[in-house]
Order: C-alpha cells, then structure tokens, then sequence
C-alpha cells in the first residue's frame, strides 16, 4: 500500500482491490471522492517543527524517500551563483515541494501552514499570525518578508509591483500583496 494514505484512501485503496455488491461500491466511491476533496484542501505544512504532512523535513533524503517512496522523490540540479547543488523534488499527492541545500519551499496553494496561511495569503495576513515581517533583500528572489516561528526562520516571496520606493524608504503592500512562494529554513539538513 502507498505511504501517507488517510483512512479514507486506504479504505478506497481496499475498495478497488475487492470484488463488492454495485450498492456497496457506489456507497464507497461517494466516501472516497467526498474525502478526497477535503483531505486536498488540508496538507499542513508546520513550519516550526519542519514537517509537511507529517513527514518530517530534517530527517536524511534516504529516509524521506523510504517513507513517501522512491517513485515520489526526483533528484534535479540547481545552479546556486554557478555551482551546481542537489535539489530534491518531493510529491506529496501530485503537488511539488522543493527541498534546497539549506531549506523547503512550494509555490502551490495546496499546502497550507497550521494556522490556515497558504501561497496566495496576503502579507498582511502572514502579519496577523506570525508578527510583522522584516522586508530584506535575497540574492537571486529580490524582496522577501522573513518571519521567525520558534527556531525556525520562513520566507515569503512575493510578486515585483508589491514594492514602493518613496523618499529612499522601501515599503510593501502588505494588505494587497499575496504570498508567491513560501521558504522555509532547514537547518538540520
């Protein structure tokens, strides 16, 4: 059976695999269909303790891959200032997350963090649950809003026109802008 499957997907995976009455099996294709919408909409993401779904982000890329399986685990390269560095391309229900050298990040609304915030949450809202976050610079993303929660610091990357420059002050939309890409830290990589 396949990692990670909920209740519901386990007893749809069963479903399949057994020869049931029509009444029987329409009865639970409707459960698993109803379940599967809602177990989209709630992929948690706990940024704090560095776990998506459950599966926790520190742990080596031989474990993550033993426990989601080798089918859902893609080793690409990406080019850091012109070295090469492994990235790991993670599936978790047909959605991508990305893990770099030193942290995990997603650009898909499917994942969400444990307080609801997901990519397309305005900074405003990032704001409300985390405090307000620092503007800086990152080499190769531009503008971000970093955030602190417990000892683990994200990162929130947001669209260009989310940036105003006025009298030399560098401002952003907070109440307009929403989340493009979301970064987290993983500093036990």
């Amino acid at each position: 059976m396949a990692w990670g499957l909920s209740r519901a997907q386990r007893i749809c995976w069963n479903v399949r695999k057994m020869k049931l009455s029509l009444a029987l099996t329409f009865a639970a294709l409707l459960y698993c269909t109803s379940m599967s919408v809602s177990a989209e909409r709630n992929v948690v993401v706990d940024i704090a303790n560095r776990t998506i779904d459950g599966v926790d982000m520190k742990l080596g890329m031989g474990e993550i891959t033993s426990i989601v399986g080798q089918s859902r685990v893609v080793k690409e390269i990406e080019y850091l200032e012109g070295d090469p560095s492994d990235l790991y391309v993670i599936d978790f229900y047909g959605h991508k997350v990305y893990r770099h050298w030193n942290g995990i990040s997603f650009t898909d609304s499917f994942f969400q963090t444990k307080k609801g915030l997901r990519v397309g949450s305005t900074i405003s809202e990032f704001d409300r649950e985390y405090g307000v976050g620092e503007l800086s610079w990152s080499e190769g993303a531009g503008h971000v809003v970093r955030y602190s929660a417990k000892e683990t610091t994200f990162v929130i990357l947001t669209p260009g026109g989310c940036i105003t420059y006025q009298n030399k002050e560098v401002t952003i939309k907070r109440r307009y802008c929403k989340a493009t890409e979301i970064w987290f830290v993983n500093r036990s990589m």
